[in-house]
């Protein structure tokens, strides 16, 4: 008897497996099998094992691969030439403008006779000038203003109110104890006494020398810059510095002259000394 035919003969009367397979230990009849295939739960567990191992491996790979990338970009940005040190600074900058060289100075005494309602007075026929500069060591803007109220010099009693009632400067009247100022900038160079005297067109130009209030109004190419104050070398125009409109600024030890107008009570129920302030303010 040849090898098949034994091997027919072993297994004849079995039932054949199924194709796809069949229960583990199952041998098919048709002569394709010839001994049983063992799959059972300690060969899933291997083979679970080893998908696992696998995949940490491919992950850990992935990971060295990543790492080398990245210590290869450092070496090549390191190794550029010229290197660079780069120290960030952070600027805090102390604005600061002086009014004649201080803080807070005071031009004098001007005498206001009650018996001329509305008296005006100005740098101009006070034979005064006044020099604003920017001495801190940035750029910036300025802007001017005045207190709600005069500040009456004996401590206690009436004060005057600011008035702003007027929309072209022309003709100012005020009420009773009430006062109404201007300020215009030009050039530095401007001698002593050379700002806009009393009744000058300058005053009247309600776009320049805008009536001063509480509020901050800036000093720009078109707000209290006076082309009629001119003068000769540096800070000889009478616009800011630098910039046009809210951009305008001052620069550095930038200085220019500042002439103004006042304009006293109708009436008043006080003889004491009133102080009325021009504010000046960087920003």
């Amino acid at each position: 008897m040849s090898d098949l035919t034994a091997i027919s003969a072993r297994h004849a009367g079995r039932p054949s497996r199924p194709p796809g397979g069949g229960p583990h230990g199952a041998v098919r009849t048709d002569l394709k099998w010839t001994r049983t295939r063992a799959i059972g739960p300690e060969k899933d567990a291997k083979e679970a094992y080893m998908k696992t191992w696998k995949k940490a491996a491919w992950a850990a790979l992935g990971l060295l691969s990543l790492a080398l990338g990245l210590g290869v970009q450092r070496a090549q940005a390191a190794a550029g030439n010229p290197s660079y040190l780069n120290i960030d600074v952070k600027v805090t900058a102390s604005l600061s403008v002086a009014v004649n060289g201080v803080n807070s100075s005071t031009y004098g005494v001007v005498t206001w006779n009650t018996s001329t309602p509305n008296q005006e007075f100005t740098a101009g026929t006070q034979g005064s000038s006044v020099t604003v500069k920017n001495d801190s060591n940035v750029v910036e803007k300025w802007s001017l203003s005045t207190n709600a109220n005069s500040i009456n010099t004996t401590g206690a009693g009436t004060t005057w109110a600011v008035s702003a009632s007027s929309a072209d400067n022309v003709g100012i009247t005020v009420g009773a104890d009430a006062f109404a100022m201007q300020a215009v900038f030009g050039s530095s160079g401007t001698l002593a006494g050379s700002c806009p005297a009393n009744g000058a067109g300058s005053w009247n130009n309600g776009n320049v020398a805008k009536l001063l209030t509480t509020s901050l109004q800036q000093y720009t190419d078109t707000v209290f810059a006076d082309s009629t104050i001119g003068g000769a070398g540096a800070n000889s125009g009478a616009n800011p510095d630098q910039g046009a409109g809210a951009t305008s600024k001052m620069k550095a030890n930038g200085k220019r002259v500042m002439c103004w107008r006042l304009i006293m009570p109708a009436s008043t129920a006080t003889t004491d000394q009133q102080n009325l302030q021009v504010i000046v303010t960087a920003s």
